[in-house]
């Protein structure tokens, strides 16, 4: 999954429309996401952000984030498959390499 993040720390994400997350995200809007977690070692740094998130389907927000990337499984932004996970960040948290406790934000 491609994320984008806004100034304000929002995140933007793309999949399709009838896709598992966005039915469970219009069931519970309540989401977790983890960037570089490794089970496999713990001591690296990772992100884990809380937060809530709501399913975009308006032309000025696909457009917004539409990458020509996306070609190869969208017909283009204005593909109705294709929709942006606008996600809301309610807590933030960072482990630094060698840090014992996570920053919290």
């Amino acid at each position: 999954m491609v994320v984008q993040a806004e100034e304000d720390l929002t995140l933007l994400t793309t999949t399709f429309a009838l896709s598992r997350k966005v039915d469970q995200i219009r069931k519970n809007s309540h989401v977790h996401f983890a960037f570089g977690a490794d089970p496999g070692n713990w001591a690296l740094p990772y992100v884990n952000v809380e937060g809530t998130a709501e399913i975009l389907t308006d032309s000025e927000t696909k457009h917004k984030c539409w990458k020509e990337e996306y070609k190869q499984y969208y017909k283009g932004p204005d593909d109705p498959n294709y929709v942006v996970i606008r996600t809301v960040p309610t807590t933030i948290e960072y482990m630094a390499l060698g840090a014992h406790q996570p920053e919290t934000y």
